[in-house]
């Protein structure tokens, strides 16, 4: 079960009703994608990781309060311009 995210409350129950889908259908886990896109016209690698870095902190901070049920809720990040076709991408 993927559910996409924004780090918004509803977002958060969103993903609470999407791990809870994938608990009554017996999968082993539910995943969390965020997409994001960098503005910046120019990157570099320490940028890059700092981006990552700063994108997983969220993720943590975003899962903490929520509650799962036990189900298993693995997070997944992807960078682009259009997160519609970055969701279908993964899915």
């Amino acid at each position: 079960v993927l559910a996409p995210t924004d780090f918004s409350n509803h977002s958060g129950d969103a993903l609470r009703v999407a791990a809870s889908i994938a608990q009554s259908a017996h999968a082993r886990e539910c995943t969390a994608l965020h997409v994001s896109f960098d503005t910046t016209v120019v990157g570099y690698d320490e940028h890059s990781l700092e981006m990552h870095l700063n994108e997983q902190e969220q993720f943590r901070q975003f899962l903490s309060p929520l509650d799962f049920g036990g189900q298993e809720v693995r997070t997944q990040c992807e960078e682009g311009p259009e997160p519609a076709r970055a969701i279908l991408r993964v899915a």
